[in-house]
C-alpha cells in the first residue's frame, strides 16, 4: 500500500506540487467473489462492508473473503462511511415479501424497494407513501427534527477510520443528500412533478435535511475524526441529460449544495460530487457551487472526458473517467491502450486526476482485464 496517500491527494486538491496521480475505484461485491476463482487472494478474517458499515460478503455465505481492493491495488483512497440511517423512522427495514432472487423491503421514509440478492443493481421503485406535503408535514418531517445519535455507527467508524488515517490514507466520507434523499423517499415521478407543482415542500424538505445533514456530520466529526474530504453520492442524470432542467436544479436543490459545500470548506475537509449520468450541461453550476472533486464522468451515459478536462482542469480533481464496458470486453490491448490514453491526456493537460472507472467495476470485468489497467496506470502514474 502506498504510505504517501494522503500527500499525494491532497496536493492534487490543492493545484501546487502534485507529482502523480491517484487510484481508486470499486468493484462489486460479486466481482470480487469471483475474481478469487482467478487467482485473487483471499483472507479468513471480514472487514466491513463500504456502503452498510456492517460485515462485508454475509449475505454470500462464503468462509473465506476477498481480501480488500484498497490493499491489494495500492489505491490511494478509503472511504469510512456514513454509516447512518437517514430516514425518518429510524431501523425500519422491513421485509415486505421475498422469493428466491429478489426480495422486498419498506425504508424508513415508507418507500418499498425490490432488492435483488447477491447481485448489485439497483433497486426496482415498488411504492411510496410519501407522495403529498400533508403526509410529509404530520407523519415524516416531526421525526427529523430531534437528533438521535443512534443513527451513527460511530464505533465501526471509528475503527476504520483510526486504521487508515495510521496507514497514511486519504480517507473520505460519502453519504447521499437532499436530491438522492427525495429520490429514495418520494420516488422519481412524484418527485418530477413535485418539483414543478409543489416547490414550497421541495424547499422545505430541501431545508430539513439539510439541516440533519449538517447535524449529524458536526456529530461525526467531532466523535470519529475529521475526514479529508466529503463525497456527495448525488445522481442528477441520466444517459445524455439531467432528470431536471439546470434551471430547476439550480432554483431548488443547488442552494442547499453550495450551503452544505461551505459548511465543508469552513471546516476544512474537501468538498466532492458523485453524479451518474451525463451531467454536461450541468457543469457550470457544480463549478459554481464550489465542488472540488468530480466523479464519476460516466462515458457510457454521454460524458466526454477529454472535452471535461479541458475546459474545467482548474476546478475539478477529476475521478473516474474510463468506459467500465471497455473492460467487459477483456481485450487486453484495448483496455492498456485506452488506459494509457487517459493517463496521457491528463499529462498533458495538467489535469490533477484520479485513475478509474466510469461508475464501478461489473462482474462482466475478470480480474485479468482490471489488472492491465491498473498495471497501466501504476507504470504512468508519475506526472
Amino acid at each position: 500500500m502506498p504510505t504517501d496517500s494522503r500527500k499525494v491527494i491532497t496536493a492534487l486538491f490543492e493545484g501546487k506540487d502534485f507529482t502523480r496521480m491517484g487510484l481508486r475505484d470499486v468493484p462489486w461485491a460479486e466481482t470480487l467473489l469471483q475474481w478469487t476463482k482467478q487467482g485473487y487472494p483471499t483472507t479468513q478474517t471480514p472487514y466491513v462492508d463500504d456502503y452498510s458499515g456492517d460485515r462485508a460478503f454475509a449475505e454470500f455465505g462464503v468462509d473465506a473473503f476477498p481480501v480488500d481492493a484498497i490493499d491489494y491495488f495500492q489505491m490511494d483512497l478509503v472511504k469510512c462511511g456514513y454509516y447512518w440511517d437517514v430516514y425518518p423512522f429510524r431501523g425500519r427495514n422491513e421485509l415486505i415479501t421475498e422469493d428466491e432472487n429478489t426480495y422486498t423491503v419498506e425504508n424508513g421514509a415508507g418507500a418499498r424497494f425490490r432488492q435483488y440478492k447477491k447481485r448489485s443493481v439497483c433497486p426496482e421503485h415498488i411504492s411510496f407513501d410519501m407522495t403529498t406535503p400533508e403526509k410529509w408535514h404530520e407523519v415524516y418531517k416531526p421525526l427529523l427534527l430531534t437528533f438521535d445519535p443512534a443513527r451513527v455507527k460511530t464505533a465501526v467508524m471509528k475503527e476504520k477510520f483510526n486504521k487508515r488515517r495510521a496507514e497514511g490514507q486519504f480517507i473520505y466520507f460519502s453519504t447521499m443528500f437532499v436530491w438522492e434523499s427525495l429520490r429514495s423517499s418520494l420516488g422519481d415521478v412524484c418527485l418530477y412533478e413535485s418539483m414543478l407543482l409543489e416547490p414550497e415542500w421541495m424547499h422545505d424538505f430541501c431545508r430539513t435535511y439539510t439541516d440533519f445533514y449538517k447535524q449529524y456530520m458536526a456529530y461525526v466529526f467531532d466523535n470519529v475524526g475529521v475526514p479529508d474530504g466529503v463525497l456527495l453520492l448525488e445522481d442528477l442524470a441520466y444517459k445524455n441529460t439531467p432528470f431536471c432542467s439546470p434551471k430547476t436544479y439550480d432554483e431548488i436543490i443547488f442552494p442547499y449544495y453550495r450551503e452544505i459545500v461551505q459548511f465543508l470548506k469552513d471546516r476544512h475537509i474537501y468538498a466532492m460530487l458523485h453524479s451518474c449520468g451525463c451531467v454536461t450541461t450541468l457543469l457550470p453550476y457544480i463549478a459554481d457551487i464550489g465542488f472540488q472533486l468530480l466523479n464519476p464522468m460516466e462515458a457510457k451515459a454521454g460524458c466526454d472526458l477529454e472535452a471535461f478536462v479541458k475546459q474545467y482542469k482548474n476546478n475539478f480533481v477529476f475521478m473516474g473517467g474510463m468506459n467500465e464496458m471497455l473492460l467487459e470486453t477483456g481485450d487486453l490491448p484495448l483496455i492498456r491502450r485506452e488506459t494509457q490514453k487517459i493517463l496521457d491526456l491528463m499529462k498533458s493537460e495538467g489535469a490533477r486526476y484520479i485513475f478509474g472507472t466510469d461508475h464501478s467495476v461489473s462482474s462482466n470485468v475478470d480480474l485479468a482485464s482490471f489488472q492491465a489497467a491498473v498495471d497501466v496506470f501504476h507504470d504512468n502514474k508519475y506526472y
